[in-house]
């Protein structure tokens, strides 16, 4: 008791430390009702209030996935009507409607090229079917969207498409759906390229080796032209690295029938047709002649190659490629100005061009081939040039070309004959 009388816990004047009971004080001070710790949780109340969030959790996930689902059904609708109107505007080559779907975000050069291109679309045939959509790919506010046109001839078109301003809007590639960058070899050639060119490059890697292998083309030792493939409008050769880099095989339509049952190496090839081919100055490009590659009927359509490329490679590829010198090359009429006069789809036309050739020369012989191609040159008319030149109405010469189209789909065009001196 001491200790509490020097530390001061219990002090009252005139009351000496003798007279205070501290256990009777001890046993009189109220104490708390001692807890039963045993029984703390209330395990039955517990899972009652588990089962209540788990269903309140059920019933909002539900609630998010139709959520998802309706978006997901609203977005494609909303992607349908928008690739309508693009049709409805190209079938009527209205070009305010067609401005209407293209990204306003995206650069003017972009946009005018979209432009361009609508004004050398064909009407479509009455009676025929709607593209078919066979593939959606979304990336948050991003899409891509693979497209069937019935033809003739049946092709494949990949389009991308982002939200702008809350409504679907045409926009240039958009590499994100490329996937992962991938690499493989074949005999001369090392490919770069992405996963959704897959498909073409190993259908190319799998040919070169055959043909390799039966020795249709020869490789020098030590020299490798690096091959890559890349989703963008573009093509460079760079002559330090011996590396030549081609757009996409989805960035042009393709023929359904050709891409569907051979390897497919035109697809990589056409594209530098479109871009290097030039009426201008003809000086400065090798005409290459549309030789025979493989067996498989791959074939390279009289593409035009740049003059200062590099010799190795000429030589490289020399069984493959052939570059004509001016004063013996074939006629090979200027790719582009067919294809800017013609009614033929954007630039599925260099299969149909050389096709067009062969026709034409068949017909009405090489001369005329290429006085067709030089009226074509000087006024790119061709209701105008085909009746002035060949000498037979437009709509009887289209007839009767696209019969000889359908019949050569199965197999490659011949080779254009060469000119005699006396130029028949």
């Amino acid at each position: 008791m001491a200790n509490w009388w020097e530390k001061g816990a219990f002090s009252r004047p005139g009351v000496s430390p003798d007279e205070i009971d501290g256990p009777a004080i001890e046993r009189a001070t109220p104490r708390a009702p001692a807890v039963d710790r045993t029984r703390l949780v209330d395990w039955r109340g517990a899972t009652v209030l588990l089962a209540l969030a788990l269903l309140v959790v059920a019933v909002r996930g539900f609630d998010l996935w139709r959520g998802r689902q309706f978006t997901s059904e609203a977005r494609r609708n909303e992607l349908r009507q928008t690739i309508a109107i693009e049709l409805a505007a190209r079938q009527n080559g209205d070009v305010e409607a067609y401005l209407t779907v293209l990204d306003p975000l995206a650069s003017r050069k972009w946009r005018q090229k979209q432009v361009d291109a609508l004004t050398l679309l064909p009407l479509p045939v009455p009676g025929t079917e709607p593209p078919i959509i066979e593939h959606w790919q979304f990336r948050g506010k991003e899409a891509a969207v693979d497209l069937r046109f019935a033809g003739p001839p049946a092709t494949r078109e990949t389009r991308f498409y982002r939200i702008v301003a809350d409504s679907w809007r045409r926009t240039p590639p958009i590499p994100a759906f490329w996937g992962r960058r991938l690499e493989a070899d074949a005999p001369g050639i090392h490919f770069i390229y992405h996963e959704a060119d897959a498909e073409a490059v190993q259908g190319v890697v799998e040919a070169l080796r055959t043909a390799y292998e039966q020795g249709d083309v020869p490789v020098l030792a030590g020299e490798r032209l690096t091959v890559e493939i890349v989703p963008d409008d573009i093509v460079e050769y760079d002559s330090q690295d011996n590396r030549l880099i081609l757009p996409s095989p989805r960035l042009s339509p393709r023929l359904v029938s050709v891409s569907d049952s051979a390897p497919i190496l035109w697809r990589l090839a056409h594209p530098i047709a479109d871009r290097l081919a030039d009426p201008g100055d003809a000086a400065r490009y090798h005409y290459l002649d549309s030789v025979q590659l493989f067996q498989d009927h791959l074939r390279y359509w009289s593409l035009r190659w740049q003059a200062p490329f590099p010799e190795r490679w000429q030589i490289q590829m020399q069984n493959t490629l052939r570059a004509a010198r001016d004063q013996d090359r074939l006629i090979v009429p200027r790719a582009i100005n067919l294809f800017s006069a013609s009614r033929s789809q954007a630039y599925l036309a260099y299969y149909e061009v050389m096709t067009m050739a062969d026709y034409v020369a068949d017909q009405y012989g090489p001369a005329r081939l290429l006085a067709l191609d030089q009226a074509l040159a000087v006024a790119p008319s061709w209701d105008r040039a085909v009746p002035a030149v060949l000498g037979v109405d437009v709509a009887d010469f289209e007839r009767d070309w696209r019969a000889y189209l359908d019949a050569s789909l199965d197999q490659p065009p011949a080779m254009i004959p060469q000119p005699t001196p006396t130029g028949e």
